[in-house]
C-alpha cells in the first residue's frame, strides 16, 4: 500500500501471515493512531505515519506491481 500526500509518502507492505478474504475490510492505521494492532481487521504500522495534505491518494498494489485499488 502506497499514501501519497503532498510531497511525502508512506510505504506499507502487509506482512506474509496477514490473510485477507475476499470482501473482508481492514484498516491500516498509523503508529501514532492511538489503535490497538488486532489483525487482520485492525492493523498499526510499526513505526510509521501517514502525512495529511490537501492532495493525498492511496493505492493497494498486488505482489505483482497490479494497483488493485485507487
Amino acid at each position: 500500500m502506497t499514501r501519497k500526500s503532498g510531497d511525502n509518502e508512506t510505504v506499507f507492505k502487509f506482512h506474509r501471515t496477514v490473510k485477507v478474504d475476499g470482501g473482508s475490510i481492514v484498516t491500516v492505521w498509523s503508529s501514532d493512531s492511538g489503535v490497538t494492532h488486532e489483525p487482520p481487521h485492525n492493523i498499526v504500522m510499526k513505526g510509521q505515519r501517514f502525512f495529511v495534505s490537501d492532495e493525498m491518494s492511496t493505492r493497494l498494489i498486488n505482489q505483482d506491481g497490479e494497483v488493485i485499488f485507487f
